[in-house]
């Protein structure tokens, strides 16, 4: 009897966690995530409607960084505070992302992100910069490449689909997926951001207590989650033909980076987007023991690959 009315409690307090969750009534207010993760060097631009939060360091030649989907602009601080010594390095939250404000643009997606992150671009005055994009922002990276040519001297694109049909999540990883986009709907706990991580990551030791507190801090402004979700909609619209065309269309030295053991886009969907790649000069490496996450995990590796393409490469 006493077992039976705990397992009734038990149940009757996830209904109303599931339900305040679903609610929104779990999120957090946006000026305080700001303000407590912040940094004395953050900026903050509105550009195409869009309040970006941005960090512009060093000088030299322009480096612009892309982070892929559930990070933020400190995915990239190894590399920034090494390639600060001798280029001006920009990173930016993408929208639905970090500290970035919402975009009231009608239809989302990797079309609308481009044009966004070029407007960017023009405002800061960067031309002829060294373009990273790691994951689904190499999607947004790659197609500014090809219709924003003036833009990019260079381009790194990390562990980024081809399309949607190559993206193959584990098990464990579609779990936690669907548990945030189909029953908590407006929360991410703690747990299930460190989760994750944990599977796109070959290192846990990576996902630090910071940068999981940080991260679900972030990912619980309010609207966020909702806007990540129009995000994955919105990238269905961007089909394998077009995407195929923009590779096509790029001219830039390019150097594609993939993790040997990301089982979200494995080393062959990599080979296969390489191929369609239309810049003359053109390379591929691959990272031994590193998932999808790595600028995250294997900074000093893939930054490395990466001084070495631009010092091959020179200016364009």
């Amino acid at each position: 009897m006493v077992a039976a009315g705990l397992l009734a409690a038990v149940a009757v307090g996830c209904v109303a966690f599931v339900g305040a969750a679903r609610a929104g009534l779990l999120s957090r207010d946006d000026a305080e995530v700001v303000a407590r993760n912040r940094t004395p060097q953050s900026r903050f631009v509105e550009v195409a409607g869009v309040r970006i939060h941005y960090l512009d360091e060093g000088s030299g030649p322009p480096v612009l960084l892309l982070h892929g989907s559930y990070l933020d602009v400190h995915a990239y601080d190894a590399w920034a505070g090494e390639l600060a010594r001798d280029h001006r390095v920009v990173r930016l939250d993408r929208p639905a992302f970090g500290l970035t404000g919402h975009d009231p643009f009608p239809t989302a997606g990797y079309e609308r992100e481009a044009d966004v992150v070029s407007a960017f671009a023009d405002r800061l005055g960067i031309r002829d910069a060294v373009l990273v994009g790691a994951s689904s922002g190499g999607t947004t990276a790659a197609r500014i490449a090809a219709h924003r040519p003036d833009l990019v001297s260079r381009l790194v694109l990390i562990n980024f689909p081809l399309a949607r049909r190559y993206i193959k999540p584990e098990r464990a990883y579609a779990l936690s997926i669907w548990l945030r986009d189909s029953v908590l709907l407006n929360y991410q706990p703690a747990w299930l951001t460190r989760w994750m991580l944990n599977q796109n990551l070959t290192d846990n030791a990576a996902a630090s207590p910071a940068m999981v507190a940080r991260l679900t801090d972030e990912a619980n402004r309010p609207g966020v989650l909702e806007d990540r979700r129009r995000l994955e909609a919105g990238a269905h619209g961007y089909t394998q033909a077009e995407r195929e065309d923009d590779l096509a269309a790029i001219r830039a030295p390019a150097l594609l980076i993939w993790g040997r053991d990301n089982p979200l886009l494995t080393v062959k969907s990599g080979k296969d987007a390489f191929a369609r790649v239309g810049a003359p000069d053109k390379r591929m490496a691959v990272l031994d023991h590193a998932s999808h996450m790595v600028p995250v995990e294997k900074s000093a590796e893939s930054l490395a690959l990466v001084r070495k393409f631009l010092s091959e490469t020179g200016a364009r």
